[in-house]
């Protein structure tokens, strides 16, 4: 779908004074996205690699968490338009948990949060979860009082997938490129359904987004939910990928500590010899509720990984235990049950990873 056939009809108000441009054309530079489209829709790997890995992924691929639209524009008012194919969620607790941040945009203006671009029509339904809009597509506007140059950083839903988007502006608003991010090579975050942004109450909470906008670096979101097992054809997409740094945190998904200790050292020195000066970010489960004793026996693996990719090479290696993560604060607070991190565990996250991203950024 192109611009001049995409139109606003729940805003009619502002319909006829906006000019509508493809977010997809500069100067709107996506983020976050792998380069082309897969099967119509924006995704974040190729469709053959999430086949080979498995059938979980297959689906989740092109969900958009991570994704970022970034420009610059004195418009007065900025209106979103997307398309939102049909689609049923895997059974997930934490997507059924995700409210706003898995099905809706979040709009940021000079770094600072804006609001959430929620649309009419939005409908939850049924234990396996499906966001529906009534015609599939999703419309939302905010206005400003003052005319001038802003930056706008808009942060793509976590659980939905998305053919097009659009961009309402003012018809006499100036549209410029955005700042561009500090590094020229993403952070590739590689984990779990926390990692893909369940349950933060919006999409510019999840502890990436938020790392993100502190430390001004460009990202992709490989977080799967429930389906991120180092399995091989992961591990070597991961090799493949350009990168200036990698957070290794699967560990929630793996179905015991005896999978975990298979699979996380064999991968680790896989994307070693990949990548040999990569800096790598080991992150156990931040998790002290359920099963604690087996959680520190999987941070133990992550530990005992940590330390022989220490001593085979000078690169660098950091290690975080996760459940230290959630003790700032009070626990109840932490998570929405007793696994997916609230907003607040979101943060704790990011502080917890921050003194690693001072050493890069």
């Amino acid at each position: 779908m192109d611009s001049h056939s995409f139109r606003f009809r729940t805003l009619p108000a502002q319909a006829e004074t906006l000019s509508v441009y493809n977010a997809e054309h500069a100067p709107f530079r996506l983020y976050g996205l792998y380069p082309h489209k897969q099967d119509g829709l924006f995704a974040r790997m190729p469709k053959e690699i999430a086949g080979k890995i498995s059938e979980k992924v297959s689906l989740l691929y092109t969900n958009t968490a991570g994704a970022r639209l970034r420009f610059a524009t004195d418009s007065r008012t900025i209106a979103v338009g997307a398309v939102y194919p049909p689609m049923t969620f895997p059974s997930e607790r934490s997507v059924a948990l995700s409210g706003a941040g898995a099905c809706c945009f979040d709009l940021y203006v000079d770094g600072a949060h804006c609001q959430v671009m929620s649309p009419a029509g939005l409908i939850q339904r049924g234990s396996v979860m499906s966001y529906e809009l009534s015609d599939g597509q999703y419309e939302s506007a905010v206005s400003f009082e003052e005319k001038r140059m802003r930056q706008i950083t808009l942060c793509f839903p976590s659980f939905v997938n998305i053919s097009d988007l659009f961009i309402g502006l003012d018809k006499d608003a100036v549209l410029t490129e955005g700042t561009r991010y500090v590094n020229a090579l993403p952070v590739v975050f590689y984990g779990s359904s926390i990692t893909q942004g369940a349950c933060a109450s919006r999409s510019g909470n999840t502890y990436p987004n938020i790392l993100s906008r502190r430390f001004s670096f460009d990202y992709i979101n490989l977080g799967f939910a429930g389906a991120c097992k180092a399995e091989e054809p992961a591990i070597d997409y991961l090799c493949s990928l350009p990168m200036q740094l990698l957070v290794y945190d699967y560990d929630h998904n793996t179905p015991s500590v005896e999978f975990l200790r298979e699979t996380h050292l064999r991968g680790l020195r896989k994307l070693r010899e990949a990548h040999p000066d990569l800096p790598i970010v080991l992150l156990s489960k931040p998790n002290q509720h359920n099963g604690k004793e087996e959680a520190i026996r999987r941070m133990r693996v992550i530990e005992e990984s940590y330390r022989a990719l220490q001593k085979e090479s000078a690169a660098p290696v950091h290690f975080i235990d996760g459940q230290q993560i959630f003790e700032s604060h009070d626990r109840e607070m932490m998570t929405m049950d007793n696994t997916h991190p609230t907003d607040l565990g979101f943060y704790c996250m990011a502080e917890a990873l921050s003194d690693v991203f001072k050493l890069y950024f």
